[in-house]
């Protein structure tokens, strides 16, 4: 229930979003967020492995609109080809695992991301 308060009210995820985790379901991100949006009734993409052109597909096919990731798989998908004709200034991402870098921040928001990180 903390994790319902904490991200539903902070005004990142809501009942409108498609939901798609980018990081094991092991890691912190995933031990509330999936329950949050299972809660708010928000469909869900669950990937699989995390390749950056199926990545990217998905993104564009299912209209993702809430992602959390760890910043090596944000330079992934920024990084490759299909990145260039994919939209995703309609992506909100929770990053977390470690710092992001402020020159990947930049290029995230350029492209429209919504980025995000939690606070220490």
């Amino acid at each position: 229930m903390a994790a319902l308060g904490s991200a539903a009210t902070q005004g990142r995820l809501h009942r409108g979003d498609v939901y798609m985790p980018i990081t094991p379901m092991f890691h912190v991100h995933a031990w509330g967020l999936p329950y949050v949006a299972t809660l708010l009734g928000i469909k869900q993409v669950y990937p699989g492995r995390y390749l950056p052109a199926n990545l990217l597909a998905l993104i564009a096919r299912e209209k993702v609109t809430f992602s959390h990731c760890v910043p090596t798989i944000l330079h992934m998908l920024l990084e490759h080809p299909a990145a260039a004709d994919t939209d995703l200034a309609h992506w909100k991402v929770i990053i977390g695992g470690a710092a992001l870098p402020r020159a990947l921040a930049q290029r995230a928001l350029a492209r429209g991301i919504d980025i995000s990180m939690p606070r220490p």
